[in-house]
């Protein structure tokens, strides 16, 4: 792993935490991506490694469910 994607990751984590914090909602893979200034293609790659370490947990079947697990 690089720096960067580690760099990524964390951000992706941080964005998400203060998107649900402020509408009171999970945000949508490209509200993150428009957030951070990225891909939503990059987005979702660095949110299911977040999902596989136990991070964030995620309903398939949902547009707004990713959500932090702490």
């Amino acid at each position: 792993m690089t720096a960067d994607r580690g760099e990524t990751r964390y951000r992706v984590e941080r964005t998400l935490r203060r998107l649900t914090v402020e509408t009171g909602d999970p945000p949508t893979v490209r509200e993150i991506a428009a957030a951070l200034g990225r891909s939503a293609s990059t987005v979702a790659y660095h949110l299911r490694i977040l999902e596989e370490r136990g991070i964030v947990r995620h309903d398939s079947h949902r547009s707004r469910s990713y959500r932090l697990t702490s």
